[in-house]
């Protein structure tokens, strides 16, 4: 048991009250007629997705379900298939499920600053673990798809695999080599946006998103 996990302590009896694999009603599968078997954006989640996203699963709290990183190391097969199934229904209708929307909201002081004052406080989201295995997946589609597709600005180094700070580093210093061997300084104008994330203007965001990357019916409504 972690002590340092608040939801650890629950875990096992969570875990110990799922019902046996051959106890589990079935039910109807998700309806696969929207998902493109073709389409790496669309095509259907499978099994070996799910479990590839919780090898990959970092210890960290989980949301409202309390279904937490112990409980989902151990689920059996079916019960993934049965998650596979939601994710599908998902990703077929364009409907994003609410409850993984919703998170617990914690909020932690920021080092050496006045804690009387709200914009000092760093917020964290808990989302729930089943809901953050679903975005991995589409996340991991969707920077597939700009690569493919060269719909990343050329500029661009963060966010992306296979760059970092390093290219630019380098970029940056063949440039002052290149313009010092012709005789030329060079200067370099630093920007900082203060919070960029809570700034970010979400209806152009959205239009970005619906316009420019050509993405999929399904993975619009999902926005």
């Amino acid at each position: 048991m972690d002590s340092n996990n608040p939801s650890a302590a629950a875990e096992p009896s969570i875990l110990q009250s799922l019902p046996a694999p051959s106890k589990i009603t079935p039910y109807k599968k998700a309806n696969m007629t929207r998902l493109g078997a073709g389409d790496s954006l669309t095509s259907p989640i499978s099994i070996n997705d799910i479990t590839y996203c919780i090898k990959k699963m970092k210890k960290k709290a989980p949301g409202e379900s309390k279904i937490g990183y112990q409980i989902i190391k151990q689920l059996p097969i079916n019960i993934i298939e049965y998650i596979a199934n939601i994710f599908n229904a998902s990703l077929a209708s364009g409907y994003f499920p609410k409850k993984f929307k919703s998170a617990i909201l914690i909020l932690l002081p920021k080092e050496g600053k006045d804690t009387t004052l709200p914009q000092n406080y760093r917020p964290i989201a808990l989302l729930d673990n089943i809901g953050k295995i679903f975005e991995k997946i589409i996340n991991s589609r969707l920077r597939h798809h700009l690569e493919e597709n060269n719909l990343y600005n050329t500029q661009q180094y963060g966010f992306r695999q296979g760059k970092s700070t390093t290219h630019v580093t380098n970029m940056i210093h063949e440039c002052v080599k290149h313009n010092s061997a012709q005789g030329f300084k060079t200067a370099i104008l630093s920007k900082d946006v203060q919070k960029a994330f809570d700034t970010v203007w979400h209806s152009g965001l959205i239009w970005k998103i619906h316009n420019r990357f050509n993405l999929p019916m399904p993975i619009k409504k999902n926005f």
